[in-house]
């Protein structure tokens, strides 16, 4: 299937669940950046992108409901 129909399929199958957390593995980082994130924004979620410690960019991506939890800069991890 192609990315421009399975990113849909997967955010609607994610937001189904309506979780107050959400955790994905292997997640391209430019995805994240230029897909999940502007998308889980507008579902009233935050997001936290960890890359991996290597040379490929895909990592772990982690959205919180907004209206549930609060994130704290000093408590996010840094690469």
């Amino acid at each position: 299937v192609k990315r421009s129909r399975r990113m849909p399929m997967i955010v609607a199958e994610i937001l189904s669940y309506q979780a107050d957390i959400v955790c994905l593995q292997e997640v391209d980082g430019n995805v994240y950046e230029t897909y999940y994130e502007p998308v889980m924004a507008s579902m009233g979620y935050d997001g936290y992108y960890s890359n991996k410690a290597s040379c490929q960019r895909e990592g772990c991506a982690m959205f919180w409901s907004s209206d549930m939890f609060e994130a704290d800069d000093e408590d996010l991890l840094t690469n």
